[in-house]
């Protein structure tokens, strides 16, 4: 811009001649040409605009044709606020400033919203009057949208931290329920079976209360015949094996023996257990076993069907019931019906154990009982269990063998669920462990992957970012099972089929079998290749629209049961939670950095115009104690900024500032950790420097063998504390307390003042050195 003021022809505009200008206005003009800022004069009534480059960036498509002219001409936008402005420091000669002022101001060719922090200071002309005003200004725009985005971050963090929160409590609630009131004895044992905790069945069904039996193994309850089975099977049980269907017999406080069927898993050192008291369905069967073939005993509704086998004559006969069971022939049944037809209905994985069963029945004699599977009637096989007797005559011979059957594929469905919803507990617990330690989006969604698959019994698991409008996905890591490949990167929905209309309304998507589903029977062969022949995608929403999506993939047909889409689901939303985490904290640690460098540019700013403008000050040292302040001043920002202008530990505060003086390696440095407030931090920080820099004209360390001892404690109690903060010096020159008459300096006045401007401040001059003890409320400390 200086090359502009020599290059422009003055004599033709109303300025005149630049050699007619008035000392006052050209040396105004210097500053502002120097100025590394936004600076600019406003000179004369008419508010002639001359400015620098900066300004010049500013004015956007205005410049350079504003330069040179009144500024209500060339700022028709902003003249309205500014020109009175202007014309007022003009008149009073008393300038001003303003911090963070919203604008819309028309750059290139449109209005945007600005926002500003800028001063006004008046320039005296030769008369005496004052001529001109002197703008500063630093465009403050982009960090406050910086500050606007980090707010929206946090804000959303903070509510979807409040659902996940709100749905674990539902979940624990729920498992709560369960423990509460299921009819089945639920407990929690060692790895040597001594009991942690007991549901509230364990004394309907025994007697006992929890405090007789937490803290103790059960053998003192058990029947004595049973015990060393119970002590293998709970050593089997802590070596990781799974005990089903395993019975034996409890006594109970009155003194009677109730019979139990134990389901147990081992996991993570505990035994999680869950017993049934089955004994009066045990003397059900064994009054059916003795009656043979009570066709009454039909009446208790889980029987499906009896039968008797005359073994000497190898003669199978089964009652109507049966044969409805299985869709034989009545008549057939009466009369006796081969063996073979009915173990075809038995389903082929069964197959061999039921023959196995039953021929060790028959050898040693006594009772039988075997659960399988069976194809009934509708063509769906259920399970069932057989329960009969053998009977042998006086040589041992086998003579017949009477059964019922039982309907149990109700309970086998229901222990199933009950061991499904344990392992998606585990996984879910698992899963909020490993989250909480990982840091990066690609370790999330890789450690969510892996638990959903082996969870769900997947081949392939993952979770990809969905740009809804190009109807892509873009998927992260995934894991897979081995022989299987990866899907990670991006990809089309419509390669794959048409579910991403149902994706897009929320709904989750589950297929079966690709080949058959209308949604993916015509790109059946796109998801073949990649080894997928059922799949199930949840949808993750934002505000309503689709951003993510959480999959498991299977190689072999699968049914997709409701547990596994709850459990996805599950593990979706703590992997977007997590997600959001992981992005709100990188894009807060960026906005620090951005401030950080903002402020260091500003205070660097603040340091060059006064360097500008007192150069000529004979007298160096104000200014030195000036530019000393500031840099004290960074140094406590950069403390704050490291604890996201939130809070600053007192210890790194007053290390900070020593370091900045120079003095460190004299002063001893002890307290209590205490979090200091923004304000606070920024106070202290030029307290500290103020002591320091007296210290080191006057006092201890003036002299090489001086030292200083800082130290603050807590007085008072929760509530009601207050620091105390002490400065004591020893080993320098004589201590000559100050003249009390006449102007108080800053450095005087901000030490009298205290830790936040509250007084409360003790100063003394005893022989040894200067000392100083100061007091604060900590409420105000860490408040302000």
């Amino acid at each position: 811009m200086g090359q502009r003021v020599r290059d422009t022809d003055w004599d033709a505009t109303l300025l005149g001649a630049y050699a007619t200008w008035p000392q006052s206005m050209r040396s105004a003009l210097s500053l502002v040409l120097n100025a590394k800022g936004v600076a600019a004069l406003y000179w004369g009534p008419q508010q002639w605009l001359l400015y620098n480059d900066a300004y010049g960036v500013a004015l956007g498509d205005r410049h350079p044709w504003a330069f040179g002219r009144p500024m209500p001409e060339v700022l028709t936008d902003l003249a309205p606020a500014l020109g009175p402005q202007v014309a007022e420091v003009m008149r009073t000669g008393e300038g001003f400033a303003i911090e963070n002022l919203a604008m819309v101001m028309r750059r290139h060719g449109r209005d945007e919203d600005t926002v500003w922090t800028y001063s006004f200071s008046p320039v005296q002309g030769e008369t005496g009057s004052f001529a001109g005003v002197l703008l500063l200004a630093t465009e403050m725009t982009a960090q406050k949208r910086a500050e606007n985005v980090l707010r929206d971050a946090q804000t959303q963090l903070r509510e979807q931290n409040l659902v996940l929160r709100e749905r674990e409590e539902t979940t624990a609630r729920e498992r709560d329920r369960i423990w509460q009131h299921s009819r089945d004895m639920l407990g929690v044992a060692d790895g040597q079976g001594v009991w942690v905790s007991i549901s509230p069945a364990w004394t309907r069904v025994l007697g006992w209360r929890p405090e007789e039996i937490v803290g103790r193994t059960s053998e003192w309850m058990e029947h004595p015949d049973d015990r060393e089975r119970t002590r293998s099977e709970v050593r089997n049980l802590a070596a990781g094996h799974l005990t089903f269907e395993f019975e034996n017999r409890f006594r109970t406080k009155v003194g009677d023996y109730r019979i139990l069927t134990w389901t147990a898993v081992s996991d993570a050192g505990q035994l999680y257990c869950v017993a049934r008291d089955i004994t009066e369905e045990q003397a059900r069967l064994s009054a059916l076993a003795d009656a043979k073939r009570l066709q009454l005993a039909l009446a208790a509704g889980a029987i499906i069907g009896t039968w008797f086998w005359d073994l000497p004559t190898d003669r199978f006969t089964i009652d109507e019931a049966f044969a409805r069971s299985f869709g034989l022939d009545p008549s057939l049944g009466r009369e006796g019906i081969p063996l073979a037809q009915i173990v075809a209905t038995v389903h082929p994985d069964d197959q061999s154990g039921l023959a196995a069963a039953i021929d060790e029945a028959v050898t040693r004699g006594g009772a039988y009982a075997h659960q399988y599977r069976v194809r009934r009637s509708d063509g769906r096989y259920y399970w069932i269990e057989a329960n009969g007797r053998v009977d042998q005559g006086p040589d041992g011979t086998p003579l017949s063998f009477p059964g019922v059957l039982l309907d149990i594929d109700e309970k086998r469905a229901a222990q199933e669920a009950l061991r499904t919803s344990e392992a998606h507990w585990r996984g879910l617990s698992e899963l909020g462990d490993r989250l909480r330690d990982l840091d990066t989006v690609p370790d999330l969604v890789q450690a969510a992957a892996e638990i959903m698959a082996r969870v769900t019994g997947a081949t392939r698991a993952g979770y990809g970012v969905v740009d809804a409008a190009r109807e892509a996905v873009e998927v992260l890591p995934d894991w897979r099972a081995p022989g299987h490949v990866s899907v990670a990167g991006r990809h089309d929905f419509r390669a794959y089929g048409s579910y991403i209309e149902d994706l897009k309304r929320g709904e989750v998507v589950a297929v079966e079998t690709v080949t058959h589903d209308p949604r993916t029977c015509n790109t059946a062969d796109a998801l073949l290749g990649i080894g997928v022949r059922s799949l199930l995608n949840v949808p993750i929403l934002e505000r309503g629209q689709l951003v993510g999506i959480a999959f498991v993939n299977y190689a072999e047909t699968r049914a997709l049961t409701t547990e596994d889409l709850t459990f996805v689901r599950a593990v979706a939303d703590r992997v977007q939670t997590a997600v959001a985490r992981v992005r709100a904290e990188a894009d807060q640690r960026l906005l620090n950095e951005e401030i950080s460098h903002r402020l260091k540019n500003s205070f660097a700013m603040v340091l060059s115009i006064a360097g500008q403008t007192l150069r000529s000050v004979p007298d160096r040292a104000p200014v030195q104690a000036f530019e000393q302040r500031i840099h004290a001043l960074s140094s406590a920002h950069d403390v704050l900024l490291r604890r996201a202008w939130t809070a600053a530990p007192a210890t790194d505060v007053v290390r900070a500032v020593l370091a900045s003086a120079g003095h460190a390696d004299r002063i001893a440095v002890s307290g209590p950790e205490i979090d200091l407030g923004p304000r606070a931090t920024l106070s202290l920080s030029l307290l500290l420097h103020e002591l320091a820099t007296n210290a080191a004209k006057y006092g201890a360390l003036s002299v090489p063998e001086g030292r200083v001892t800082i130290d603050w404690r807590l007085d008072g109690q929760d509530g009601r504390q207050e620091v105390v903060f002490d400065w004591a010096e020893e080993g320098g020159p004589a201590v000559v307390p100050p003249v009390t008459s006449g102007r108080k300096g800053f450095g005087a006045r901000l030490i009298g003042v205290g830790l936040v401007g509250t007084g409360a401040v003790d100063l003394r001059y005893p022989p040894s050195g200067f000392q100083a003890t100061m007091r604060a409320p900590l409420d105000q400390l860490q408040g302000s």
